[in-house]
């Protein structure tokens, strides 16, 4: 459930961004805001529970009293930061108006970074369960992370050209995309998401070095923020994958090894003649450490 959470903080937040500056009424993101409100308030219950409840081991004594229990979350988080993160202060702005402040909900990007440590446990899970091959996991976890940066890059793309509204540039990227005659796009298609899907189709073209020029930088706040993108993609991402390239090819060199150590030592126990549930757990528990 909290990676649930986790995961769609991730997502949220800078979607939330990418409206700020636009004048949003509450009916027209009461989905998107009834889900987060839910969301905070599973969190709220995971705090009062972590605080409370969950027990831990003290140099293997197992502590279930609530006072020590409270002492040592005091101890492992920072109490003014939960709240603030985990409290819905975006709803402050709806008891004085009907219009949704998305700027407040920006405090949850702290709890948009805890989706690595998140990633971590998952990929542990998966291990445990045998669900794929180590690559694989691997793999899916880079491309998770790739469809994360382009979310991200595609939103701050769309806040730079409501930004430059706001900063009184003559034109923007948006403006021009929409009125480029040689294209039938508008952003306001697909309930809104056509803009969306524009900025992080932009992200991807201009992250991957690709760049077929139907969107471009028209004001300084925007080429100063493409060429930093662009410097990102054209850099460390590449980079990312060959440094995944270089770990595929390792992992296959030891693979082949780590199953050879198996076989040798499946072999031995066969030939000792062990209960087959014994040789299953010692068989599970060396793919447990080669996890």
């Amino acid at each position: 459930t909290m990676f649930i959470a986790v995961i769609y903080y991730t997502f949220a937040v800078p979607l939330n961004m990418m409206k700020c500056v636009e004048d949003v009424i509450f009916p027209h993101m009461t989905f998107m805001l009834s889900f987060g409100y839910l969301v905070d308030v599973i969190w709220i219950v995971d705090i009062i529970f972590k605080s409370n409840f969950f027990m831990y081991t003290d140099e293997g004594i197992i502590v279930h009293d609530k006072e020590y229990i409270r002492k040592n979350f005091l101890a492992n988080h920072n109490l003014p930061k939960e709240v603030i993160t985990a409290l819905p202060i975006d709803i402050v702005a709806l008891i004085f108006g009907s219009r949704y402040c998305n700027i407040l909900r920006v405090t949850k990007i702290v709890r948009a970074f805890d989706v690595f440590a998140y990633l971590k446990e998952a990929e542990k899970l998966m291990s445990e369960f045998k669900f794929g091959s180590q690559p694989m996991r691997r793999v899916l976890k880079l491309n998770f992370l790739m469809v994360l940066v382009c979310h991200w890059v595609g939103c701050f793309w769309y806040l730079i050209a409501e930004l430059g509204e706001a900063f009184n540039f003559n034109t923007n990227w948006k403006y021009e995309d929409e009125n480029n005659t040689s294209l039938s796009i508008s952003h306001s298609d697909l309930g809104g998401a056509s803009g969306y899907l524009r900025s992080v189709y932009w992200a991807i073209v201009g992250m991957s070095t690709v760049g077929y020029g139907d969107i471009i930088p028209t004001n300084d706040l925007e080429t100063i923020f493409s060429t930093i993108t662009i410097l990102f993609g054209g850099l460390v991402l590449p980079a990312i994958v060959g440094g995944l390239a270089a770990y595929m090819g390792n992992l296959n060199m030891a693979v082949t090894i780590h199953k050879q150590k198996i076989g040798k030592i499946r072999s031995y126990m066969r030939k000792s003649h062990l209960e087959f549930s014994l040789i299953d757990k010692v068989l599970r528990c060396c793919e447990y450490f080669w996890s």
